[in-house]
């Protein structure tokens, strides 16, 4: 099937301009559950942290937007103490 989501996740900050959306929103529902989406392109996920509290994502075609790939790895080194390499 590919890359697990854990596997995907350490890719986040080395290759944030070849991630797929559809490999983003993966790792996204792996370390914070089901999204949030009423009516738009953006996929907002709850962290379960203080900060940030919400994850927003959004595809650009069907890539990932870099800088929304850095953010997520930020949130999930939050959250679980593993830090992501840069």
């Amino acid at each position: 099937m590919g890359e697990s989501a854990g596997q995907l996740a350490l890719r986040l900050r080395t290759h944030a301009k070849s991630f797929t959306f559809a490999d983003l929103k993966r790792v996204c529902e792996h370390y914070f559950g089901g999204s949030r989406q009423k009516g738009t392109s953006h996929l907002v996920f709850k962290t379960g942290i203080a900060t940030p509290a919400l994850v927003n994502i959004q595809s650009q075609g069907k890539m990932a937007k870099p800088y929304q790939c850095r953010q997520v790895a930020e949130a999930i080194a939050a959250k679980t103490g593993i830090e992501i390499p840069r």
